[in-house]
């Protein structure tokens, strides 16, 4: 949804022209050739009691907003405040920037806060900052760290309200929109506190911490710098920019929705260097998991070393293909800067991130590997076939076994392994066709297996004429006292009185 913001600049006496001029990649409000800054560097917000009770939610969120802005190493400017004891009528040029909630209706559609920036030549003199009180009919959240649904779907849980502070508390320093939000679909733009359309940046790591990004402070450094201390701070932002629609961040994510193993997978990341010294050689890891926090036997989509410089905000798609074979299920994509938790930073608890949208691995319907082929068994001896594969056993699993039409009686198959047994084959003269079947939630597939049953071989019929005679008896004799494997009929490793006895108590023709 194109949740446009509005930074409205009403002209009187006090108020001059001004034009969003970019400035590397913020956009600042300028007058002449001059950044407009506040004089002495610093604001006092005047918070009305109806709106931002002291201890309340609104409160809290909203001194949050100003803190962050307070927090920018290399960068003088100071949020002060103060709690009304009453409302008042808001007046844009008194020289006193008051903070309030206004009824929507007030405001133009689509409009979440308004700060009316007012100057005096290169310096500012109001702004007074207003909220929606229900805006767009679905309200606000007052979580500071939202779920991923709660700041990704404002329609159904409200609009973050702190990532709205955070905006208007920016245009309240003197930044404007970045983008602007009227350039051409397809231009680059960098994903901000201060993009025009929500969630204005957005939140960074699994915490879903609420931190000012790297074009915001670089901002701030330009328009009120000071001593710029070394420290570092590696962040993976939550939202990324679309070609499509400008200034409106969307969550990282993986594309396409559903894959089938083998198929190529592009995952869209975002990674920052919020601090203010260049890191080298920091390694980005990028898993595909089944549950949100990285192990050892998780999928790596990619491994990737960085260079970051200083205050830089880095998008990025990766492309992979997928394992030839892979479970089905929903997958997090997981993310992190630092994986290897080499470089020592200020903040830690924004590097990891697990991907709002999970990542679907499609079922495939079994495919037996064909042929089964024809086996052979002998007439009342067990027999066993082998057990029969599938093309993409992990993925198609798990597959249920089963025969199809009419089998032999006494004939079984293992459902979870398409083995086959019979314990007692009956011969044919003609080859049995078993049709075995495999089954899944997403199809089926059936083969045939073609088994030859022998009649039963006859141990004492020696001389294999089909009949236990006299010829049979006279081998055994005539091996008397040796280790003949033919002659020794009972199998004990000597010929002797009783292969002679089971001869003379097999005679006649073989069953």
């Amino acid at each position: 949804m194109n949740r446009q913001h509005t930074c409205s600049v009403p002209c009187a006496a006090l108020c001059l022209l001004m034009g969003a001029a970019p400035a590397t990649a913020y956009n600042a409000w300028t007058y002449g050739s001059n950044i407009v800054v506040w004089p002495e560097n610093q604001l006092v917000r005047y918070l009305y009691p109806s709106t931002f009770p002291e201890g309340s939610d609104t409160f809290n969120l909203m001194l949050y907003g100003m803190s962050q802005w307070n927090l920018v190493e290399g960068s003088s400017f100071e949020f002060y405040y103060f709690p009304l004891d009453q409302d008042y009528t808001l007046d844009h040029y008194d020289g006193y920037s008051d903070t309030t909630a206004v009824s929507a209706d007030d405001l133009d559609p689509g409009v979440l806060g308004l700060t009316y920036s007012v100057n005096n030549a290169a310096e500012w003199f109001d702004m007074d900052m207003v909220f929606s009180d229900f805006p767009l009919g679905v309200g606000w959240n007052m979580e500071l760290s939202p779920t991923c649904e709660q700041e990704a779907i404002p329609g159904d849980h409200g609009f973050t309200f702190v990532l709205t502070t955070m905006h208007e508390c920016g245009h309240s320093i003197g930044l404007a929109h970045e983008p602007i939000g009227t350039e051409p679909a397809g231009d680059p733009w960098m994903v901000c506190t201060m993009n025009p359309g929500y969630p204005h940046g957005g939140s960074s790591g699994t915490p879903r911490v609420m931190d000012l990004h790297s074009d915001d402070r670089l901002g701030a450094m330009v328009l009120y710098p000071t001593t710029i201390p070394s420290y570092t701070d590696l962040s993976t932002p939550n939202f990324t920019w679309s070609d499509e629609y400008v200034g409106i961040a969307f969550t990282v994510f993986s594309d396409p929705d559903v894959l089938l193993p083998g198929e190529s997978i592009q995952v869209r990341s975002a990674i920052e260097n919020l601090g203010t010294t260049e890191v080298i050689g920091v390694m980005q890891t990028i898993w595909m998991s089944t549950d949100d926090t990285p192990s050892a036997d998780d999928l790596i989509l990619g491994e990737i070393p960085w260079d970051l410089p200083m205050i830089s905000t880095i998008d990025f798609d990766l492309f992979q293909d997928l394992p030839a074979d892979i479970a089905s299920g929903d997958y997090y994509i997981l993310s992190m800067i630092d994986s290897g938790e080499n470089v020592d930073e200020v903040w830690e608890d924004n590097n990891f991130t697990a991907y709002c949208v999970p990542q679907i691995i499609d079922r495939l319907p079994p495919d037996i590997v064909d042929p089964l082929g024809q086996h052979f068994a002998t007439e009342g001896e067990p027999w066993s076939s082998s057990v029969p594969a599938l093309t993409h056993p992990i993925n198609m699993a798990p597959t249920i076994w089963s025969l199809s039409g009419e089998p032999p009686a006494g004939l079984t198959i293992n459902p979870q392994t398409g083995q086959l047994l019979w314990a007692d084959p009956v011969y044919s003269e003609f080859l049995y066709l078993f049709f075995v079947t495999a089954t899944n939630d997403s199809g089926d597939d059936t083969e045939i297996l073609y088994l030859g049953v022998e009649p039963a071989v006859c141990e004492e019929d020696i001389n294999g004429n089909g009949a236990v005679d006299v010829g049979d008896l006279l081998i055994v004799i005539g091996y008397w006292g040796t280790t003949d494997e033919d002659a020794d009929v009972t199998g004990d490793g000597f010929v002797g009185v009783d292969d002679v006895l089971a001869v003379i108590q097999a005679f006649g023709p073989c069953e």
